[in-house]
């Protein structure tokens, strides 16, 4: 009986015979480094195909009439793609000095014709402020433009203080009811129209001069014609 069962073959299982491998950590990491090439390829793609251009912005909050410093000039960058007239920030050196034409607010991009070339006071001239009621200067009074600065006399008359103002800032109040000009004229003057200013009235008599310059015209600011 021991013989017989001796003499009976080791049965298997039913079918071929498989050994259980495991991953292979070569070729792992061989497909992680394939799909790692294909994401960075699909992101320098992205990038190619959508390219940004510098362009100069405001890095501050600025006022009408207040020159600027470089600290409120920064450089962003715009998709190119969109249709530009704004300035490069190549230019950077030629926006510090120049007063704005309106207040404006940080982040706008800047284009010349947003802003008016500083000049300095000549000899024998002064800038002076004043602010009158709305029916006291025109709506329409813009930096650069031409007025003359009256003041009633006693005898109902008008006296003329300044003939030939030239105005560098306008600023009118919340409620509109009043505007705060900054006016440049002779010495004296600027006296005679600081002793009455709250009696001056305003009237515009020429705006031909040029309120704002452009980078990217042929006119620079220092080239301005005083004509």
């Amino acid at each position: 009986m021991n013989a017989a069962l001796a003499s009976v073959p080791e049965l298997s299982p039913a079918g071929p015979n498989r050994r259980q491998r495991g991953v292979r950590v070569p070729q792992l990491l061989l497909s992680m480094l394939v799909v790692a090439v294909f994401a960075l390829l699909a992101v320098w793609w992205q990038a190619s195909t959508t390219s940004r251009t510098p362009v100069l912005a405001l890095a501050n909050d600025v006022e009408i009439g207040v020159p600027l410093t470089r600290a409120d000039l920064t450089e962003v960058y715009i998709n190119s793609d969109v249709p530009t007239s704004h300035e490069s920030p190549d230019f950077v050196d030629l926006f510090v000095g120049v007063t704005p034409l309106a207040d404006l607010e940080a982040g706008t991009l800047i284009t010349g014709s947003m802003f008016r070339s500083a000049t300095s006071l000549g000899a024998n001239e002064a800038m002076v402020g004043v602010r009158v009621s709305g029916d006291e200067a025109p709506s329409g009074l813009s930096i650069g433009d031409q007025v003359q600065v009256l003041v009633g006399a006693d005898d109902g008359g008008v006296t003329v203080l300044v003939p030939d103002a030239v105005v560098e800032a306008v600023t009118p109040s919340r409620d509109g009811s009043q505007l705060a000009l900054r006016l440049r004229m002779g010495v004296e003057q600027a006296q005679l129209t600081q002793l009455a200013a709250e009696d001056v009235v305003v009237i515009e008599v020429e705006v031909s001069g040029p309120p704002s310059w452009s980078v990217g015209s042929s006119t620079q600011p220092d080239e301005e014609d005083d004509s």
